[in-house]
């Protein structure tokens, strides 16, 4: 069972005029936005991701805005684990759940976190 104490939740890629072009993208947002409330009202720590903003632009204004108290960690990879300071960001997490908001159709790079988060902490 999962607590507030033992999970986290990290937002990836949420960008963008790939974020806004996303079948049924307005019902995506609300649902990643209200993850991101949650998170916020529960003490869950929250990690947030863009994938190369330089030529992705950055994170949608309704997301960004409920974590302007940090700056986005950026990869040039579709996993986490090439950027150490998102490895060490996770590696400072004490729980062992992690809830993974992104969009739904850019499934590998949720798929590459999971495996990357299994990764990091196995080696915590």
């Amino acid at each position: 069972m999962f607590t507030a104490e033992t999970t986290a939740l990290i937002v990836i890629d949420v960008q963008g005029k790939l974020a806004r072009s996303m079948y049924n993208a307005e019902a995506m947002l609300q649902g990643i936005t209200s993850a991101v409330r949650g998170a916020q009202i529960l003490g869950m720590p929250v990690l947030h991701i863009e994938q190369y903003p330089q030529g992705l632009g950055h994170t949608l204004p309704e997301v960004a805005e409920l974590l302007s108290d940090q700056v986005a960690m950026t990869k040039t990879t579709f996993d986490c684990c090439g950027n150490p300071d998102i490895v060490e960001a996770i590696r400072g997490w004490t729980g062992q759940t992690c809830w993974f908001v992104g969009l739904k159709r850019i499934s590998v790079c949720i798929s590459q976190y999971a495996a990357c988060w299994g990764r990091v902490m196995r080696w915590s």
